[in-house]
């Protein structure tokens, strides 16, 4: 839940700035409260308008603010305020976020040229408060006119009334922001052959908007008492925002132009600008002047017995040295010994491997002729070779789990181990577990009981581990108890502001000493040898349970007391985050193909599809009834959707499908064990298969009906003129382009949208283009993504051959052509797609 101001009921309030004649930006900042209204479903926005001097007396009591430059300065020195966007707007389909401001008089006008001859005239502007208007004005005439002096101001009602009376002569120059001439230009509301400009023209060549100096347009401010998880959201919010027809957002501009603009007419928060003398110096920094007299003063006396000390010190030095390298060499033995330790662990995980493998094979032949040999021994009727044969199948059972253990707990230790996190009902999960274990209650003649609410919910996380953890406990407490109880009790709990899901498994059994506690985490080792000897076992189970909670987050802990029977409990987070690898751990790397929602109640088949799709790239999502797989539908959008058609109300899926326009485009392939391929193809299926099917064919069907791909970019670089560049030329490509001026914002914007390729610049503010590299390998979701780093930065051979391994291409800054860019880019994204084309005609 994200953090409100106080509580649910209260809104974040908004603060928007009113200017005379600018009512467009009103209704820009109610469509944007709309905006956010509709994203954040659990919490409220209203909006309030203001003047320019009451925003500021009451900037404390909101939570964002939709101001002018100017104010927006105010906000960020007196308040602490951050600026989440700055407002773009677009003219003909052509986008600007920046403002400017130009004088002009009537053509007619012949005794005014240049600025200069303002002097003693009459002014016409719009609002005195304004920063594209009035304060830009001041700005532009400061070292020709003293317009508060030696002008004559006419303040006006509307932009109109100032053209106007300029172009009726009953004032003599007008003033006003040089995109709303531009606009009522394109308009067709008014006739700029009658206007001459007299603001120095810079850039001839471009629209009037941009005739002179250029400056940020408003922006969207929040208050310092907004949580940090508010701004992140409300800002990937606005800047995801479809563009309208005459604004968007854009990341926040650079306002150290209106800083200048500011300090150089004194105005807030800048009136004392350049003002502070000696003395006020003095007065203000008292304490730092008597500080730096009284340290004169001691290094003074400290001099004075340096020759002392000096040979003092060197003695002590001479003693601190040879110690230090005495130091250094037990270090230097000690870090041999811890790295000779972990070789050997490693040697042994990958010893154990290796023969766990090595003796499966032959164990599974074992097993399996052993089965034949009974059922042919019924069918001779030669019943007395029946229980030999049984121990023999018994005993390679045994042995088997033993030798899966061992893999398990070396793979744990070798860092080999994986998780495959998914979305799962717990009360469906619980029953699969009780269905499981019965058998081995009923055998000792033990009761099973079941506590919780009917409904658990869902948890993210690995199904396949959970479940065995709850199997390994469950069957050690039928296990040890005999004509006795065994409860599973499961609750839900939200401690320190996350959810976890706790498991509690309570027995009557034998029970275990304080001693016997301590150890029996540990791999090889129960709770005493009569334990060994009486019930078996080779003391994996436990240990194993303890790593794979570890993995998930979670924990384990036992409570027991000796004749009285044991509890343990399992406590694990309700969404499991996946562990960041390492750098010597990252793979190799798949490319990303897009969302699959797999619905099926078949749990063995959902984990070996979901597991083969991983691996091909494809991010996978499950659900086992129709409810469920149409809620992931809208919430994930899924490329593809692979339905077992036996489901309850499964064929509703393809009939919401078919029905709704949201949903036609995605295909459907339908698995079932009868013929029901009529009915699939007149719902809309793309494809059947009849179970059991091979993965080769699944895959070739994913292939085949793989919509085409529409690319999108995300380009990080913190200069805007480049960034704006890079853009446009990517625009004009037809590629789909995201923008971030840092690494954290990049990272940041991922979280919530892929793209399919990065434009980097490594020379970032926060986060160097390395740092952002490292970040991204590191997570298994992201590493397919193709990067082409962008720089002007003269490599050292390290760097470039750590960029080698991870980046796809490297270009320097004014060695490449705009055609050889895209080239580069397409070439990339021919190649990525080739390969994987490729990659999956082997596979089938």
């Amino acid at each position: 839940m994200l953090q409100t101001p106080e509580d649910a009921n209260t809104p974040f309030k908004i603060a928007v700035l009113q200017q005379q004649d600018r009512a467009e930006l009103i209704k820009h900042a109610q469509a944007t409260v709309n905006y956010l209204n509709t994203v954040f479903t659990d919490i409220r926005f209203t909006m309030q308008v203001y003047d320019a001097q009451n925003i500021i007396q009451q900037a404390a009591d909101f939570d964002f603010m939709f101001v002018s430059p100017s104010i927006t300065i105010q906000l960020e020195k007196d308040y602490q305020g951050q600026v989440l966007a700055s407002l773009r707007h677009w003219i003909d389909r052509q986008a600007y976020n920046q403002l400017s401001n130009v004088l002009f008089t009537h053509t007619k006008r012949d005794d005014i040229q240049t600025l200069q001859d303002i002097r003693g005239k009459l002014l016409a502007l719009v609002d005195k408060h304004s920063f594209s208007g009035w304060q830009l004005s001041q700005y532009q005439l400061k070292n020709n006119v003293d317009l508060a002096k030696e002008v004559h101001l006419r303040p006006q009602a509307s932009t109109f009334e100032v053209i106007n009376k300029v172009e009726t002569s009953l004032v003599d120059v007008g003033s006003l922001p040089s995109g709303v001439l531009e606009r009522l230009y394109q308009q067709g509301k008014i006739d700029l052959e009658h206007l001459k400009i007299l603001t120095p023209q810079k850039m001839k060549e471009l629209p009037l908007r941009h005739s002179g100096d250029l400056y940020p347009e408003w922006a969207w401010v929040a208050s310092h008492r907004v949580s940090q998880e508010m701004l992140d959201n409300v800002s990937i919010s606005l800047l995801t925002m479809a563009r309208k027809a005459d604004y968007s957002w854009a990341i926040p501009a650079n306002y150290q132009s209106v800083h200048k603009v500011l300090q150089t007419l004194h105005y807030p928060p800048y009136e004392n600008y350049g003002k502070i003398t000696f003395s006020e110096l003095f007065k203000q920094h008292a304490n730092w002047f008597y500080f730096a007299l009284a340290a004169f003063f001691a290094i003074l006396v400290a001099s004075l017995n340096f020759t002392y000390l000096y040979h003092k010190i060197s003695k002590v030095q001479a003693n601190l040295e040879a110690e230090l390298k005495e130091r250094l060499r037990t270090e230097e033995a000690l870090q041999a010994a811890i790295e000779q330790a972990e070789l050997s662990n490693r040697s042994k995980s990958q010893f154990l491997a290796n023969m766990s493998h090595e003796l499966r094979t032959p164990l599974n032949a074992v097993i399996g002729y052993s089965e034949m040999l009974q059922e042919e021994a019924e069918d001779l009727g030669q019943m007395n070779y029946l229980p030999d044969l049984k121990k023999i199948h018994g005993a390679g059972k045994h042995l088997l789990a033993l030798i899966n253990d061992i893999l398990d707990l070396s793979k744990i230790e070798a860092g080999k181990m994986d998780l495959y996190l998914e979305t799962f009902n717990i009360n469906d999960m619980i029953s699969d577990v009780v269905t499981t274990i019965y058998p081995l209650i009923e055998k000792n003649h033990n009761r099973l009981e079941i506590h919780c609410v009917d409904d658990l919910g869902t948890m993210h996380a690995d199904l396949t581990k959970v479940r065995q953890n709850l199997f390994n406990l469950l069957s050690n407490a039928s296990k040890f108890t005999k004509k006795g109880n065994v409860a599973l009790y499961i609750t839900r709990e939200t401690t320190g502001g996350n959810d976890w899901v706790v498991f509690r498994i309570c027995d009557s059994g034998i029970g275990m000493s304080p001693d016997q506690q301590d150890k029996i985490f540990s791999a090889f080792i129960q709770a005493d040898a009569s334990t060994t000897r009486e019930f078996g076992g080779t003391g994996l189970g436990l240990a194993i349970t303890k790593k794979f909670c570890e993995m998930m987050g979670g924990q384990i802990k036992v409570e027991s007391q000796e004749g009285v029977g044991s509890t343990f409990v399992i406590r694990l987070p309700t969404t499991v985050v996946e562990e960041v690898l390492d750098d010597d751990d990252v793979g190799s790397r798949h490319i990303y193909q897009g969302h699959i929602l797999i619905v099926d109640r078949d749990t063995h088949l959902r984990d070996n599809l979901k597991r083969t799709l991983l691996e091909q790239g494809y991010e996978v999502f499950v659900a086992t009834d129709a409810k469920q797989a149409l809620k992931l539908t809208y919430k994930t959008h899924p490329n593809f959707v692979i339905m077992d058609s036996e489901i309850p109300e499964g064929w509703s899926i393809l009939v919401n499908f078919k029905t709704n326009a949201d949903l036609q485009h995605i295909p459907v392939i339908v698995t079932t064990e009868e013929d029901h391929q009529v009915r699939a193809k007149s719902l809309g299926a793309v494809a059947y298969l009849e179970k059991p099917f091979e993965m080769p064919a699944l895959l070739e069907l994913l292939q085949k009906h793989r919509t085409h791909k529409h690319w999108s970019c995300l380009v990080i670089e913190d200069d805007i003129n480049a960034r704006t560049a890079l853009v446009k030329l990517l625009e004009h490509a037809n590629w789909f382009v995201f923008e971030a001026h840092s690494g954290q914002m990049g990272l940041r914007f991922i979280r919530h949208h892929r793209p399919d390729l990065i434009l980097l610049d490594l020379n970032l503010p926060e986060m160097n283009g390395f740092e952002f590299i490292r970040q991204l390998r590191n997570k298994p979701q992201w590493r397919s993504i193709p990067i082409i780093v962008i720089t002007a930065r003269d490599l050292s051979p390290a760097e470039q051959k750590r960029l080698n391994n991870e980046v796809e291409s490297i270009l320097f800054k004014g060695t490449y052509t705009r055609e050889q860019l895209l080239d580069t880019i397409g070439g990339l994204v021919y190649a990525v797609a080739s390969d994987h084309e490729d990659m999956e005609q082997g596979t089938a």
